[in-house]
């Protein structure tokens, strides 16, 4: 069964039988995959990810995409024009990551909810319900955002863990090791990275992968570094690893990413 209903700004597509398409993309929309059954095998950037419900993936317009469910698999797609999306991202439309959270149920609900909405409004403007739509999925983009890179972590009452984040701080371009760690908060690796988590909310890997991913932002938009430069001189191993932590983080490559936003 498909299902989809569509106003100038907004597309609300759902179905629930065995589904494929070809590689295509979006010129000038948005578009949020999520999965509220089974698995959806999603391709993007030439990457596959088996999408577990809830679990979705960010198209940006113009990123090729394709995907197939089975017959006992279900999945929400939501399509949202640029300009709109835009116009409530306040500039930071660039920033939202590619890979999101949702509850499932909660989306099957509201799903059923705005395209209700939208059969009764029978010509009339359907802008309240493309407004509760845009608010929701700002809202989720919001609380699945990162911490950002270089924030001051909460608090701790521990000075040896507080002089983790010191070190990190001084040391996130050069590789270092979760036993270094460890030892500084004077924990066992399995405890360190527990409380590690606890006061900032992500591992270690990922503390040090966001301060990486800022700086490199900072260094595309401030210098002609090429991105194979960057990458070595951050302490990533090789640029492919580069090149996956920063679009996760980003949702663009870094040429992308570059070329705009490059400091005049």
């Amino acid at each position: 069964m498909k299902m989809e209903i569509t106003t100038e700004r907004l597309e609300l597509i759902r179905y629930d039988e065995e589904f494929v398409n070809t590689p295509h993309t979006h010129e000038g929309w948005y578009q949020i995959t999520v999965p509220i059954r089974g698995t959806c095998v999603l391709t993007q950037y030439n990457q596959t990810y088996r999408l577990q419900p809830g679990a979705s993936l960010l198209q940006r317009p113009m990123d090729e995409h394709h995907f197939h469910i089975g017959a006992k698999d279900g999945v929400i797609i939501i399509k949202i024009r640029e300009d709109l999306l835009a116009s409530r991202c306040d500039g930071k439309i660039t920033e939202i990551s590619p890979e999101q959270q949702f509850d499932p149920g909660e989306v099957a609900d509201r799903f059923r909810s705005w395209t209700t909405a939208l059969c009764m409004v029978d010509g009339r403007n359907p802008a309240a319900t493309e407004a509760e739509v845009l608010h929701y999925l700002w809202r989720t983009f919001k609380a699945n955002s990162p911490s950002p890179a270089g924030a001051s972590p909460r608090r701790s009452a521990d000075p040896h863990l507080a002089g983790v984040f010191e070190y990190i701080q001084e040391h996130y371009t050069n590789p270092i090791a979760i036993d270094t760690l460890a030892s500084i908060a004077l924990q066992s690796r399995f405890h360190f990275i527990r409380t590690f988590k606890q006061s900032a909310g992500i591992t270690p890997y990922q503390y040090i992968l966001q301060l990486r991913v800022e700086e490199a932002k900072k260094r595309l938009r401030q210098t002609s570094a090429t991105v194979t430069h960057i990458s070595a001189s951050l302490g990533f191993s090789c640029t492919s690893q580069f090149y996956r932590a920063f679009f996760k983080s980003v949702g663009l490559t870094p040429e992308q990413y570059r070329r705009f936003n490059r400091d005049e």
